[in-house]
């Protein structure tokens, strides 16, 4: 937030809450649910769904000797004008059928009213002193729990429009809530002339299955997924860096990883794209509409400046100029949504650049075991001496988070010598941070970030303040330094560009970040990055686009958007698959297990070259067939095994001649009810039903 902000906040009390009859509960932020969302029927013409609202968070604070009350939901956003009141919102996206947009027929709230309450009225970006509408809160309106409707969007292969439940009505003059418990809305769906013609593709990137399942409250009965089961993997990775003599032998390294790993790797330098932001962003353009399996994620090998440049973009909505690479990532609908995830490798040397990809490559095949207690140690640090007290709250929410999912120690900085408790608690070893504060990090410079001697043990830092991202602009800035640091640093970083950002957008980011990669269903950091950006959208699409679009381009990730980040100390595997098979063999097996139990949904992959990739994912039993084309060649096939949490195993079988390898030939099924069978004669095993099963093998080895 910019250093002129003002500091409101100059009490704050933990409320008595009263406990109330019935199912709603007042709470603190850090004890309140999320709201739950039911679809309670749907038809080709329409969709009712109901929102239950199960505790209401609020906090009091004592402003110029008066008390307010700051209302809000877990996982929602704030909305009202500067000097009124600021009422909590809930969003989700509604899958549309195709050739359909969605309108809003009708409310239904099953009320509470609540009195005495002044609610805390929503600050301007830069004010230097507390400012409130009085006429407003004297005179305005009663408003009541209600729910909108956005424009459509799509969202990589799915079509959605934003529902924004707005369950919390005030009456300012009376101090008089109207809370709806439950808040029922129907949505009609009628022909779009503009709707665009969607194709089902042949496969869904395993990332956006993830966000559909978290975000989409309609999912199941979208035209993506109703038409039965959708394949879901790995898509296409893109690597694009700047023809540089040595870069690409240095990149080559990760590349051969990302391939082993599943991904259909793609990899080109700005002599094929061009140099141009336009140039580069209609070469991502071609991939996404053409590429097999679909573009997932995007890699920018390269700075925004200098010698090794790979082009960004400047937005021209805020007055600050301000660089990102969003605008590379949206692919499809024509509006703000990122359809890809997309990292970027910024150097300025060649040995910056060596430095970038040993980190990724030991942190993702070999982390450091010995002090095991780093994958669950974090720290993060909140500064509201300019930017005011919900940087902490947001950080205790984050905090919260991480015990729920297992952390042993979460450092938590709110005042002090801060540059010096920052780096103390780094240095030990963590696997998240975050800061959220003020210009200039409160003291932590890039030079603090560059000379971090916590090794190998790496956190992924969200750094989510005025300043820590401009890219393009600072030589090394704080975003960056974290990717360049030679004896520590991080695995990634997010920091935001320019001098005007504020709090209450800058939360939101931090908050939907930290979530995706603390509770999502995909920990790698570009899609965690994503879902930090579709948080913006969700709170702020419909009120305020500007905005959305704004921090959606100022938030930039600096590191590999593959890498998964650790939440816990990874999980030794057990990995059994034959040593060599022969030619002509048409698939191979492999059990995966951890301490004995199996391992389920981990990605098995196996590839050689450009001949093989096919990957699959372990089953209840921790197993998975992978299926192979005729006419494989003899020699070393990959086999590679990833997952959450998981040590990657890095393994190899090989495809040559042996002696004997029995196989199947040809079998047949008798269930008549002659001789020992006893069946239905259909040819088809049914239960009940005693078979004979005739099988023939043949020998694929060398043996006659």
């Amino acid at each position: 937030m910019r250093s002129t902000a003002l500091r409101v906040f100059v009490g704050m009390f933990v409320l008595a809450l009263p406990a109330l009859a019935g199912a709603l509960e007042l709470r603190a932020p850090a004890a309140a649910l999320a709201p739950t969302l039911e679809v309670l029927g749907e038809t080709a013409s329409g969709l009712r769904v109901s929102l239950a609202l199960p505790t209401l968070a609020v906090e009091e604070f004592t402003i110029e000797g008066a008390t307010y009350q700051a209302l809000s939901l877990p996982g929602g956003a704030i909305a009202g004008a500067d000097g009124q009141a600021g009422l909590p919102t809930f969003t989700r996206l509604v899958a549309l059928p195709a050739g359909m947009q969605a309108r809003l027929v009708a409310v239904r709230p099953s009320e509470r009213r609540l009195a005495g309450y002044r609610v805390l009225p929503v600050q301007p970006d830069a004010a230097d002193r507390f400012v409130i509408d009085r006429d407003w809160y004297a005179r305005a309106a009663a408003s009541m729990p209600t729910a909108a409707l956005g424009a459509p969007a799509q969202m990589n292969a799915l079509r959605v429009v934003p529902l924004t439940f707005s369950p919390v009505g005030y009456d300012p003059a009376s101090g008089e809530l109207r809370v709806a418990e439950r808040l029922e809305v129907e949505l009609e769906f009628t022909p779009d002339p503009a709707a665009p013609s969607l194709t089902r593709p042949a496969l869904i990137p395993e990332s956006f299955d993830r966000l559909y399942r978290e975000l989409v409250v309609n999912l199941e009965q979208s035209d993506l997924y109703r038409l039965g089961e959708a394949a879901v993997g790995p898509g296409t990775y893109l690597l694009i860096y700047p023809d540089v003599t040595g870069v690409l032998t240095r990149l080559q390294p990760l590349i051969d990883l990302r391939k082993r790993q599943g991904y259909n790797v793609v990899v080109v330098s700005t002599t094929t794209t061009g140099t141009s932001n336009v140039a580069i962003k209609a070469y991502i353009q071609n991939l996404y509409n053409t590429a097999n399996p679909p573009l997932e994620f995007v890699s920018l090998a390269g700075d925004a400046s200098g010698t090794y440049l790979v082009n960004c973009w400047n937005e021209n909505l805020s007055g600050y100029n301000g660089e990102g690479d969003h605008y590379y990532t949206t692919l499809a609908g024509g509006d703000i949504l990122a359809d890809v995830h997309l990292g970027r490798l910024s150097y300025r040397s060649t040995n910056e650049l060596d430095i970038i990809v040993n980190k990724i490559l030991t942190y993702e095949t070999n982390p450091p075991l010995t002090d095991s207690g780093w994958f669950r140690r974090a720290g993060l640090c909140g500064d509201p001496g300019q930017s005011g007290i919900g940087v902490i709250y947001v950080n205790q929410w984050v905090k919260t988070q991480l015990l729920r999912q297992g952390y042993t120690q979460v450092d938590t900085i709110w005042s002090g010598n801060f540059p010096s408790l920052m780096t103390q608690s780094i240095n030990q070893g963590l696997s998240a941070f975050g800061y959220r504060g003020w210009w200039g990090m409160s003291g932590m410079s890039s030079g603090n970030i560059l000379n971090l001697t916590n090794g190998n043990e790496l956190p992924f830092a969200l750094v989510v303040t005025c300043g820590t991202g401009s890219f393009k602009s600072d030589n090394t800035a704080i975003s960056e330094a974290w990717t360049k640091a030679a004896n520590g640093g991080g695995i990634g970083a997010v920091g935001t560009a320019t001098l005007g950002t504020h709090t209450r957008y800058n939360n939101t980011y931090y908050k939907g970040c930290f979530d995706g990669a603390i509770n999502g269903p995909d920990h790698r950091l570009g899609v965690a990055h994503t879902r930090g950006k579709y948080e913006l959208y969700s709170a702020y699409q419909i009120a305020e686009p500007t905005r959305v679009e704004i921090w959606s381009m100022w938030n930039n990730l600096m590191g590999d958007p593959v890498t998964d980040m650790y939440t816990g100390f990874p999980a030794a595997l057990n990995v059994g698959y034959p040593a060599s098979l022969p030619p002509g063999a048409t698939a191979v097996p492999v059990s995966v297990t951890s301490a004995g139990q199996p391992v389920v949904g981990a990605r098995v992959t196996i590839a050689k070259g450009d001949e093989v990739r096919v990957s699959g994912y372990t089953d209840a039993g921790g197993s998975a067939v992978l299926p192979l084309a005729p006419g494989v060649t003899t020699g070393s096939l990959l086999v590679t095994v990833t997952g959450h949490n998981l040590f990657a195993h890095l393994g190899s079988l090989t495809i040559g001649a042996q002696a004997v390898f029995p196989s199947l030939a040809d079998h047949s099924l008798d269930d008549d009810a002659a001789g020992a069978s006893l069946g239905n004669d259909d040819g088809r095993p049914s239960p009940g039903e005693r078979i004979e099963l005739a099988v023939a093998l043949q020998n694929l080895g060398t043996s006659p």
